[in-house]
């Protein structure tokens, strides 16, 4: 694809996007979607299916329209300015990329048409409280039991749980602990065995706690094997978190312009704010941090495309954990800006706070990815 064409396609990708969100999730309607379950509009939902977002992080060979990460970014950017909630992160994204690189046919083919078409919700079950984000120490297992396999465990934060017709649940070969391999399984949200608990997200967002007890599953339900399960998860991680990072460049964007239109029109001591030196000095902080969030988001975009698996670490890790502070710093001086209006929830701006503080927290804060960089950083000069 030419830079041109590209160019052309996140610009169609970016005015359609907008247009959309404009006309059908205007604030007003998004207060309304979050304080009802499921969380969501399921018939802006069905809407985006139509649209063909669900088949932009997918790959050609499945149908979908190429999973190029500068379309998807650019995308996922527009979501962040409009403050959009849904599972498109987690079924959309995460367990896509996940289910391209399975083996298993004819269900990868039956799972990634249900959520291209938007029928089908596959929440990703990977973390556990007792661990954070380290994926390489995950307790839930997996015991062979005559023909079928049993899983046994605790999952947390995982996205839109309470809307998922299933589960991809990540859970360690307990025969072969020592050499510490990892299978993926696809699990009926509905199976014997499997309890869930639902909670809001700070953000108005959805999350569940997920138990499993003795949930027997078959042969066929697993996507995933070996030594290649934790490199695959890993890499779909790495790609939500170059979306995530284009969410929050959207977030900080959005809260610069309203900031900047209420210090246009706010007056004080007779004088509008705009003309307060020190808060021109403040709104000029928060546009570099745009800019360079901006500039940052696009590198991360590149680097999963083009660059090697070691370097494509690097470069995520670095974007998430600067892009997430300087989205949280930007939501707050918003705020702080925008003085005790900005603390209303009919205000938008305190909306985004809590937005881009709950995005920074997935797979990953701001200090995971401090620390995964700067080992990544010492074991690169031995």
């Amino acid at each position: 694809m030419t830079d041109t064409s590209l160019y052309e396609q996140q610009s169609l990708i970016e005015d359609s996007a907008r247009r959309f969100l404009d006309h059908h999730y205007s604030f007003e309607a998004r207060r309304n979607i979050i304080h009802e379950e499921p969380g969501y509009s399921t018939r802006q939902w069905e809407e985006m299916a139509e649209l063909g977002w669900m088949l932009l992080p997918m790959s050609a060979d499945f149908g979908g329209l190429g999973g190029d990460m500068a379309l998807v970014s650019t995308l996922a950017k527009e979501f962040g300015r409009s403050l959009f909630v849904n599972p498109f992160l987690g079924s959309a994204i995460v367990s896509t990329k996940i289910i391209e690189e399975s083996d298993s046919e004819p269900l990868r083919s039956e799972i990634l048409d249900g959520i291209g078409a938007g029928g089908a919700i596959v929440s990703p079950a990977l973390y556990e409280a007792q661990v954070r984000y380290d994926l390489d120490n995950i307790e839930t297992t997996a015991s062979k039991r005559d023909s079928r396999v049993v899983l046994n465990g605790t999952k947390t934060a995982v996205l839109y749980g309470n809307v998922a017709s299933d589960l991809l649940v990540l859970a360690r070969d307990e025969a072969e602990h020592k050499n510490a391999n990892y299978s993926l399984y696809l699990v009926p949200v509905n199976q014997q065995g499997v309890a869930m608990t639902h909670h809001r997200t700070h953000d108005g967002g959805r999350m569940s706690d997920v138990l499993l007890r003795d949930v027997e599953v078959n042969r066929n339900q697993i996507l995933l094997h070996g030594q290649e399960t934790l490199p695959i998860v890993k890499r779909s991680v790495r790609y939500a978190n170059a979306a995530i990072c284009a969410e929050l460049v959207g977030a900080m964007e959005a809260t610069f312009e309203m900031t900047l239109e209420y210090i246009k029109t706010r007056q004080q001591f007779g004088k509008h704010l705009s003309s307060f030196q020190a808060l021109q000095h403040r709104m000029v902080d928060m546009f570099m941090r745009c800019q360079l969030a901006e500039s940052m988001r696009r590198e991360a975009a590149r680097a999963i495309e083009s660059a090697n698996e070691t370097e494509q670490d690097m470069i995520i890790s670095a974007a998430k954990c600067e892009i997430a502070r300087a989205a949280l710093l930007n939501a707050e001086e918003a705020v702080q800006l925008h003085g005790a209006m900005g603390m209303m929830d009919e205000m938008p701006v305190g909306h985004y706070l809590k937005r881009v503080f709950t995005l920074g927290l997935l797979f990953g804060d701001a200090d995971y990815h401090q620390n995964c960089y700067r080992n990544m950083r010492i074991q690169a000069s031995h």
